[in-house]
């Protein structure tokens, strides 16, 4: 039986009658399952970005401003090349420990207040009392800033006890029965994490007394890495006094390199010669082993001790006794330099556009150089170039109804696809699709 297409202009269909359906295997039923669904397509209207940003040598030879445009894409690359360089050198350098030395100017002072020489004068010697109820008192103050020519109130300045982890002084009471707490005074840096952060400049100690006595002031450094001290030998051997584990190591293995001490066979023995030998006491070391040999050597650098006589005989001793101590401190220039480093990709979406843009121009470009060369060549000879501009597009017309009327022969030459006229007809139809 025959069933008719309703749309087709009455052409007949094979096909099996209505109602009955012919029997099917299960292998037949597994091919008659439906196909998978297709991959999805491409939108018809994504067009690719130009990243092209080179200027074209044709519209350089027409364009008087090309070789300008040239030159600054030179100095682009070379200015690119430099950026990349110092950004590598900002990483170093963030890399090692940058320290400055500054100096670290302590002034200590004390006054002295009701003092038996002072109420003398208050005395109204008509009464004949000589009871003033004043209990005579002294004030320690110790201070310190850096000496350099920043401002006591500028943000982010670091305080006299940031300085330090410990401030202990001890007072020589001839008091024998004096409380402890009055003859010593410490302050310990809290531990990071409790909140009690208070950083200070001025330390006031104050005591009651009429009597000379003398203060023991001990300053602990706070250092990162600590520094040690090395012993005697260690410290001949190396040229060093004070230096931390790592640069130890380092000036050790410099020394194991000047003098080739290290086994040609086996890299990691060490032999020492004559000065190692002092230090070390052994005729060779495994170079694994250094640090736990050079721990003996090492020892922890003693804190800095003022000594200071507590005056009650003037008023005040402002001025009279300042200490400068010479520390390695972190270069401000380190922080500079992160917020550098942190905000280097800042401009670069910026920038991604320019670049976006600059090859949108340059695309462009072709395209008017290729209607100023059309426009020239039809006012070279009209007559002659309408006749071939027709039969370049009765060509194009060939190609793409079909291959009727094409000569075989010339398409299977390579010199039917270098002609001018079927690159220019490739780029009018990639410009089409792209529109």
């Amino acid at each position: 039986m025959y069933n008719r297409a309703r749309s087709g202009g009455g052409r007949p269909m094979a096909g099996p009658a209505v109602g009955m359906r012919p029997p099917t295997s299960g292998a037949e039923q597994q091919a008659a399952a439906p196909p998978p669904p297709p991959p999805p397509m491409m939108d018809r209207h994504y067009v690719r970005k130009p990243t092209d940003r080179t200027l074209p040598e044709r519209v350089e030879q027409i364009v008087p401003e090309g070789q300008l445009y040239r030159q600054l894409q030179e100095a682009e690359r070379r200015l690119d090349a430099t950026i990349s360089r110092k950004k590598l050198d900002l990483q170093d350098s963030l890399a090692r420990s940058i320290k400055k030395t500054e100096v670290l100017r302590v002034f200590i002072s004390n006054t002295a207040t009701d003092q038996p020489w002072q109420t003398m004068s208050k005395i109204d010697e008509t009464t004949f009392d000589f009871d003033t109820n004043a209990v005579p008192t002294w004030n320690l103050r110790i201070e310190g800033r850096l000496v350099d020519d920043t401002p006591a109130d500028t943000p982010g300045r670091r305080c006299f006890s940031s300085f330090f982890t410990s401030i202990i002084v001890e007072l020589e009471n001839e008091d024998s029965e004096a409380p402890p707490e009055d003859k010593v005074v410490e302050w310990h840096e809290p531990p990071p994490g409790t909140g009690n952060n208070a950083e200070f400049d001025v330390l006031d100690i104050r005591r009651k007394g009429d009597q000379n006595i003398n203060a023991k002031i001990t300053l602990q450094l706070k250092e990162y890495p600590n520094k040690f001290k090395l012993s005697p030998p260690l410290a001949k051997l190396l040229a060093l006094d004070e230096e931390t584990k790592p640069g130890v190591v380092v000036a050790l293995w410099q020394y194991i390199r000047f003098h080739r001490l290290q086994d040609l066979d086996e890299k990691r023995l060490i032999k020492c010669d004559g000065p190692m030998r002092e230090v070390f006491e052994r005729d060779t070391i495994p170079f694994p082993q250094i640090m736990e040999l050079l721990n003996p050597h090492l020892t922890q650098r003693e804190p800095i001790v003022l000594n200071y006589p507590i005056r009650v005989d003037k008023e005040s001793t402002l001025g009279d006794f300042t200490y400068d101590i010479d520390l390695e401190v972190s270069d401000p220039v380190r922080g500079q330099m992160s917020e550098v480093l942190e905000h280097w990709n800042a401009r670069q979406p910026e920038i991604m556009q320019l670049d976006e843009e600059i090859a949108l121009c340059i695309e462009a470009l072709g395209a008017s150089r290729l209607k100023r060369d059309f426009f020239h060549q039809l006012s070279l000879d009209p007559a002659d170039f309408i006749k071939k501009w027709i039969a370049s597009q009765a060509r194009d017309l060939r190609v793409i109804q079909s291959d009727r009327g094409f000569n075989e022969e010339d398409v299977r030459h390579s010199s039917f696809y270098n002609e001018e006229l079927l690159s220019q007809s490739i780029h009018y139809f990639v410009n089409t699709r792209n529109n």
